[in-house]
């Protein structure tokens, strides 16, 4: 359970990352969506 909450802040550091280089909007909503929508 530890190890996936750390997977999820490392994932929302890089959205952050992202952020910067987009826009907090676009990569809040699209980081999220294709987190949860690319995990096979």
């Amino acid at each position: 359970m530890r190890q996936e909450g750390e997977r999820w802040i490392a994932h929302l550091e890089e959205v952050a990352r992202g952020a910067e280089a987009r826009g907090p909007v676009v990569a809040g909503e699209r980081g999220l969506k294709s987190y949860v929508g690319d995990r096979d």
